[in-house]
């Protein structure tokens, strides 16, 4: 799931993104591995918007 086309950035921004890629990157994999779906969409003021879907029984 990729979210951003960045481009370089520098110091603290990198790390932050850094750290928010590693963040989705893990909830990507846990929702997954729960049988669910995650994504995105952008706000037009800014920000995102979050979707988790997860089912309610595991498949069997």
């Amino acid at each position: 799931m990729k979210l951003f086309n960045g481009g370089r950035l520098n110091g603290k921004v990198a790390l932050r993104r850094a750290q928010f890629d590693i963040g989705l990157s893990i909830a990507h994999a846990i929702v997954e591995a729960h049988g669910g779906r995650i994504g995105a969409e952008n706000v037009p003021s800014g920000g995102a918007v979050f979707h988790v879907s997860l089912p309610l029984a595991a498949p069997r």
